[in-house]
Formats: C-alpha cells, structure tokens, sequence
C-alpha cells in the first residue's frame, strides 16, 4: 500500500524493494515465533521447519498467480531488478527456515 504509490516514484523499485526488507523480516520474526507457539510446535523442530517449507511453497504459489495474470514468468523474472531480487530469494529462504530458527528460543 505504501511501497508502489509512495515510495517508487521517489526512490525507484529497487530502493522501495530494499526499505521494505527490514519491515518484512520483523514481520516474518513475530509469524515464526508466534505460530509455533500457538499451536504447540515449539519444542518440535521438525514440525517448525515443515511449518515453513509449507508456508513457502503456499506463499510462492499465490504470488506467482497474481504475477501470472498479466505476464509470463520470463518477462517477470526479466524485469525483476538483480540486487533487490537477490535479496528477496534471500529472503524467502529465510521465511522458510525462521520457524526452525527460533523453534527452541524463549521469548517474553
């Protein structure tokens, strides 16, 4: 909501894809040490990290149906900038692999 009307005409894609990192990260933060604690999986890595893999291939399959309503997966992956690209499959695998992360962590 904020990033495409706001921040993109001022800064570009990559610098708006980049400043929406760290709001992303602190939000998958909270998910993983949350859902696993809702519903019991803290002392399970196992679980933790298959809670992750699904979350991964369930996001990754909603957003390559909204991307594919207006273009073909090579014109995406074409006009996805490289370093902000780069940096959210980073990301990704680090949306995968948070709940196993934090799956023995206390938190208050």
């Amino acid at each position: 909501m904020v990033r495409i009307p706001v921040l993109v005409p001022h800064l570009g894609e990559r610098w708006a894809e980049l400043l929406e990192m760290p709001l992303m990260l602190a939000v998958m933060i909270m998910a993983a040490r949350w859902v696993p604690s809702r519903f019991g999986l803290r002392a399970k890595p196992g679980k933790c990290l298959a809670m992750g893999l699904v979350a991964l291939g369930l996001m990754l399959a909603a957003e390559t149906g909204v991307m594919l309503q207006n273009q073909s997966l090579a014109e995406y992956m074409a006009a996805r900038d490289p370093i902000s690209g780069v940096v959210y499959l980073l990301m990704l695998v680090v949306f995968a692999v948070l709940p196993r992360a934090l799956s023995g962590r206390q938190f208050k």
